[in-house]
């Protein structure tokens, strides 16, 4: 079964970008507006009675040309679920594109594989899908991620889900979180902290601030 691409483009036109706080750019979550502009949140329930929620200033769609949203490129399980729920799937996907912007934004190019970069991207690329889509669905599709990567090596794996976990961690401990500059707070400070994991010398050790901009 293909995936329906027309269908597909539309999901993503559909999926903004809103911010509270113009002056300083700091972009909200992502939310969605279905085909007749009822506004609704990640879990595709309908709140506020449709229409966009109280102070929002203005929205900023995703572009549907962009290959990273290309369903070819998703391995076998992603696809999976991306047939269950496509505007979960499609958040996850932005969360993804959101947190290589940021990693590649706050830390030097030497970091961004098995080092700090990496754990940060990992750790607040799970923050943001589990505020996005709810715990269960942010697990199964990071999960789906790493099991269906090929040739990945497994301390490679190990690592990746273990700042998956800490990801996840941080949006039961901060519910409510909405400004991506929070978003990159938190996610920064666990890796500075040491809660995350890279590979140094084949081994997995405590993240920290090195390589940071």
């Amino acid at each position: 079964m293909k995936c329906d691409r027309s269908r597909q483009n539309a999901l993503i036109k559909n999926l903004y970008f809103v911010t509270i706080d113009s002056y300083h750019n700091d972009y909200t979550r992502f939310v969605y507006f279905d085909e007749i502009n009822e506004f609704i949140d990640s879990d595709t329930k309908i709140i506020n009675g449709g229409g966009a929620p109280k102070g929002i200033r203005k929205a900023k769609g995703l572009d549907p040309s962009d290959k990273f949203y290309d369903y070819a490129h998703l391995n076998s399980i992603e696809k999976k679920l991306f047939k269950e729920n496509k505007v979960k799937a499609l958040l996850c996907l932005a969360n993804g594109k959101l947190a290589l912007k940021y990693s590649e934004e706050l830390y030097k190019s030497t970091v961004l594989h098995n080092g700090n970069g990496d754990a940060f991207r990992h750790t607040i690329w799970n923050y943001g899908m589990a505020i996005d889509v709810g715990q269960s669905f942010a697990k199964k599709w990071a999960d789906a991620h790493e099991n269906g990567a090929s040739k990945q090596p497994k301390l490679e794996k190990d690592m990746d889900l273990f700042n998956n976990k800490v990801g996840r961690a941080l949006a039961k401990s901060y519910p409510n979180t909405v400004r991506h500059s929070t978003f990159k707070k938190n996610s920064r400070a666990k890796v500075r902290a040491g809660e995350c994991r890279i590979i140094t010398k084949n081994k997995l050790v405590k993240s920290s601030e090195k390589g940071e901009k």
